[in-house]
Parts: structure tokens; C-alpha cells; sequence
């Protein structure tokens, strides 16, 4: 920490969002009032037997070393190597089908099995074999090979990033702790990757991620160079996988005033009404209640000319709602109950979304050889949420901005800056020998020098930016020149 804030007391951190609350509270004042010792004594002022959560957010930081103030960091307690597995078969079939000049089918499916192994060679999770259909229709109409509709729906999977599958299974390797400085000490408050005390167990009813897509598309070749296409479609992505502080999850929020609608129980993770067989820090599983859907419109048409010119416009619009913005790696929607994928905020625009943008580019090939080519580029910008940043600097995690009463902003109500930006490339071939071409080229960006801004701060507490303040334009007017020798 910086030396600057010497003497900064925890209730300063843990209000200003700095360090996470839930740590404070769930992990690190229990572990104190658990595990009773001369650092609880320490801080236990009222000598009541007792930790409170007043009493812990009055320690103050005023111990330095060579590098700053002691606050927090993570030791290694054991080097080792995690030889986790990931065994992940997968086969298909698929045939297709002309019914007559018109019509053509095409239909398959994907059968997967994955079958994940600790640094210890036991199981993590087996997951069921799983079968993901996919069919095509296509509609060559008139019959000419110029004219066509296609149709197609599949499924498909997203198995588990391997690095959760490390958070999972990593029992016999290296081991880290996480500590506080408390009492002029390091004090563990979690321990990650040993056998003993699990970093995180998968529950017995997760499956792999899954997503739904259909999408209907018109082609056309109107002659004479001129094409034009345009496509819809829908997906759905659903079993999205989350991490569960899950203790807290099922046994906290039963009856409580607030959120005891959302409490859950053991049975909804696959575990008997006793719990899971060993303790974890925390439980990867599908998110419940999480969901993500995207409507879209892509619409192109292209000209060619006879002597290699080209020009092509496309459009497109998408529409992306859902309650859950994790993918790929756990976020902290099964950490806090307030992010709930079914509380009402929690569903809106996608961040992230680029509901409109238009894309002009071509090259135009003068007489003598010179290539002309240009770029134009327009976006509405994209959605974001008005925002608070967990842990800023470590993690920077950005979720729905609190209003006080237990209630948030709704996700995805907040739009960056549109803007547009025009390229300028030009290109000429001049032929030395029979075998020898000097390529010589020139690159304009931004021609206009358009120095807009493009993407604002999201986060009301940012410690570098107030929310909303511009945060990236786009770069001035740049020239690039150069030559290439092709033999």
C-alpha cells in the first residue's frame, strides 16, 4: 500500500470499496472469531470474547516495509506443480441431402464427453455425454445456383476454461495464502490449492455452458459485379458457469428480510439437504437463473468491377439482453446476493453491445496501376452500466452501482460516444525485372483528424477517473509510408 496513507484505518478501506467487504465479512471476521488467537485478542478492544465488525474496521495500517505500507498479499506456503487434467472426447456425423435442384439439406450431430482429473488423479466432475444437433435447410431459388435462402439451427457447447478447471482441482501443488497485516503480523485468512482446505469443489449438477443459435440468411447475385446479402439471427446462451461462496449463499440468507426470496438450499447445487462432503472456499456450477439472448440483422451489398476494383457496405444491428455478464471466468454474481442474476436490475442491454454500426471500404485501380483504397467506419458506441469497481487495481470488477434501500441501477442503461473514422490507404506495384516487384505503399488514418472521444469511466468510485470522464480518443491524423521488395 502507499506509504502515503499511513495510518489509514480498515473502515476507510471497506467503505471506499477498496478492498472487498464480503472478504471482511465473511471470511476474514469469521476466521478471527473461529480460530481464536492472540491476533483477535489484539483486536478484540472491548475484551468481550468477541470480534465485532466495528471493532475489526478500527485497525489501522501504520507498519511499513522496503517497498510501502503492509496491508495485504498473497505468500506461496508450497511450490508445486498442478498436473490437472481435462480428457475431452468428441466425435460427430453429418451428411447432407439434395432433395432436387432446389433444395439441400444438411444434419448432424456433435456428441461430447468431458471428464476432468485433479493434480492427484481423482475425479473432479464427469460430466454426462452430451448430444448437440445442428441442421440446415437451403433453398436455391429459381434454381440457378444465383439466388438462395438458408436456414439453420444448432446447439452448441462451451467447455470449462481450463484455468477453472486448475481452481478446481489444484490439491497437490502449489499452495497460497492470503493474508492481512493485523497485529503487526501476516494473518491467513484463506488458504488456496491444499487438500485440506479445497479452493473450490464443482457441484455435482453442473453441465457445461450451452448455447442455442438459429439464423436465416438471403443471397443474391443480381449480375454484373452486383451482390447482396443479409442475415438474422438469434442466440441463446444459457448454464453459464459462476463460482458460489456458497455457505454463505444457502445458509445466510434463509428468512432474512431482504433476499431471503433468493435464498437457496444444498439440493439446488446436486448435494443431499446435509451439504457437500468437504469444505471449499468456493463452488464453480451453472448460474441459476443466468441467462443471455442476442437478436441481430447483418446486411451487406458489394459491387466488383471488371478491371479489380471493389466496393462493399455493410450494416449492423444487434439487440443482447441478459442478467449475467460473466463468461469464461467467474465474476462475482454467486459471491453477492445483491447481483443476483433474478433480482430486476440485473436484466438489461448487454455491455458491451454495439447496437448500430456501418462499415464503407472498396479499392479503385486508376489506369497506370495505382490502388486507391478507403475506409469508412460509424458506431453509436457501446452499451455499459453505471457502475461500482470491486477492488479497483487487483480485480476491477465492474457491477451495478448501488442506490441505497437495496437497490440498483439497472444493467446496461449507459451508451459510450458514437463516432466515425476514415482510412486512406494507397498502394503501387512497379516492376524492376522480370522477377523483381518494388511494392511501394502509403497508409492514412483518420483522415480527417477526427481526435473523438470513444469510451468513458463506468465506475463511480474509480480512484483514477470521475465516472463518465472521457477515457480514450481516438488517435490523430497518422502517415505510414514504406516499400517492399517482392522476388
Amino acid at each position: 500500500m502507499n506509504p502515503a496513507l499511513n495510518g489509514i484505518t480498515l473502515r476507510e478501506i471497506y467503505n471506499d470499496g477498496i478492498f472487498s467487504q464480503s472478504e471482511i465479512k465473511e471470511r476474514l471476521l469469521p476466521r478471527l472469531n473461529t480460530y481464536w488467537g492472540p491476533t483477535s485478542v489484539a483486536i478484540d478492544t472491548n475484551g468481550n470474547g468477541v470480534v465485532s465488525l466495528d471493532e475489526l474496521l478500527s485497525v489501522n495500517f501504520t507498519d511499513t516495509n522496503a517497498h510501502g505500507l503492509n496491508f495485504w498479499r498473497t505468500s506461496d506456503a508450497q511450490k508445486g506443480i498442478n498436473k490437472v487434467q481435462a480428457m475431452r472426447w468428441s466425435g460427430y456425423l453429418m451428411d447432407d441431402w439434395k432433395i432436387n435442384n432446389y433444395f439441400s439439406v444438411n444434419a448432424g450431430v456433435r456428441a461430447e464427453l468431458h471428464l476432468y482429473r485433479n493434480s492427484e488423479g481423482g475425479k473432479i466432475l464427469d460430466m454426462p455425454l452430451n448430444f448437440l444437433p445442428r441442421i440446415g435447410l437451403i433453398w436455391d431459388i429459381g434454381g440457378k445456383g444465383t439466388h438462395k435462402l438458408t436456414a439453420f439451427y444448432g446447439h452448441f457447447s462451451d467447455p470449462t476454461p481450463f484455468d477453472m478447471v486448475h481452481f478446481a482441482g489444484n490439491i497437490s501443488g502449489s499452495v497460497r495464502n492470503e493474508e492481512m497485516w493485523l497485529n503487526h503480523s501476516w494473518y491467513t485468512y484463506r488458504v488456496r490449492g491444499s487438500a485440506e482446505q479445497r479452493d473450490a469443489f464443482w457441484t455435482p449438477n453442473t453441465r457445461d455452458s450451452l448455447s442455442r443459435e438459429f439464423s436465416l440468411t438471403h443471397e443474391i447475385d443480381l449480375g454484373k459485379g452486383l451482390f447482396m446479402a443479409t442475415q438474422a439471427y438469434m442466440r441463446q446462451d444459457r448454464k453459464i458457469i459462476e463460482d458460489y461462496d456458497l455457505y454463505t449463499y444457502v445458509q445466510g440468507y434463509v428468512n432474512d428480510p431482504v433476499w431471503g426470496d433468493l435464498a437457496l438450499n444444498y439440493e439446488d447445487f446436486g448435494y443431499p439437504p446435509s451439504g457437500p462432503p468437504g469444505q471449499a472456499n468456493y463452488f464453480l456450477t451453472n448460474l441459476i437463473g443466468g441467462k443471455r439472448d442476442v437478436w441481430g440483422i447483418d446486411f451487406e451489398i458489394s459491387k466488383r468491377f471488371k478491371n479489380g476494383s471493389n466496393l462493399v457496405a455493410q450494416y449492423s444491428y444487434k439487440k443482447a439482453e441478459g442478467n449475467s455478464q460473466s463468461d469464461g471466468n467467474a465474476d462475482l454474481q454467486g459471491d453477492f446476493i445483491e447481483l443476483d442474476p433474478r433480482n430486476p436490475w440485473m436484466m438489461g442491454p448487454t455491455p458491451g453491445t454495439i447496437p448500430h454500426k456501418i462499415k464503407i471500404y472498396g479499392t479503385y485501380r486508376l489506369p497506370f496501376g495505382l490502388d486507391i483504397g478507403g475506409l469508412f467506419y460509424w458506431s453509436t458506441g457501446w452499451v455499459y452500466t453505471e457502475s461500482y469497481v470491486f477492488m479497483p487495481g487487483r480485480y476491477d470488477i465492474y457491477y451495478n452501482w448501488p442506490l441505497g434501500n437495496n437497490q440498483y441501477v439497472k444493467t446496461g442503461q449507459q451508451r459510450t460516444p458514437s463516432y466515425y473514422q476514415i482510412d486512406l490507404k494507397f498502394n503501387y506495384k512497379l516492376k524492376l525485372t522480370q522477377q523483381i516487384i518494388l511494392d511501394l505503399f502509403l497508409d492514412v488514418y483518420n483522415v480527417t483528424n477526427n481526435q473523438a472521444p470513444f469510451d468513458v469511466q463506468y465506475g463511480r468510485n474509480s480512484p483514477n477517473w470521475r465516472y463518465q470522464e472521457i477515457t480514450e480518443l481516438l488517435l490523430p491524423m497518422r502517415f505510414y509510408l514504406g516499400a517492399r521488395i517482392r522476388f
